[in-house]
């Protein structure tokens, strides 16, 4: 929202907000704005993303069903409602990933799943 005011009134509707009337320097603002705040991701359609790109990096074998199963035991984790539980996981892969740092995983592989695995962090904490 653009104009500054104070004393409005303030509704939602449809998960956007709206800003109606109210004061600036003492004066009525005969303006309305609405805002739309930032769709919140989806835990689980951000670890589908992290599971295409975990199988999109070409890894060995071992080192990538470990990131997958880490993945997929936090994905049941969150399922069943353990979501500590599934942080605790997506913790030991992001750990995994930098681990593997410049051994089974190129810094750039390193970098995008460690990135997104603190997203699916960040969307289950809210």
């Amino acid at each position: 929202m653009f104009t500054p005011r104070s004393e409005f009134a303030l509704g939602v509707v449809n998960n956007k907000l709206y800003a109606i009337g109210g004061w600036l320097n003492g004066v009525g603002v005969d303006s309305n704005e609405e805002y739309t705040p930032p769709a919140l991701e989806d835990p689980e359609t951000l670890m589908q993303e992290l599971n295409t790109t975990i199988n999109l990096c070409n890894l060995p074998k071992g080192t990538k069903n470990s990131l997958t199963s880490k993945l997929t035991n936090a994905q049941q984790s969150l399922d069943n409602g353990y979501q500590e539980e599934a942080i605790s996981q997506l913790n030991a892969l992001i750990n995994q990933a930098r681990a593997q740092r410049n051994k089974k995983l190129t810094s750039e592989q390193a970098d995008m799943i460690i990135e997104e695995a603190l997203r699916i962090i960040a969307a289950i904490q809210g």
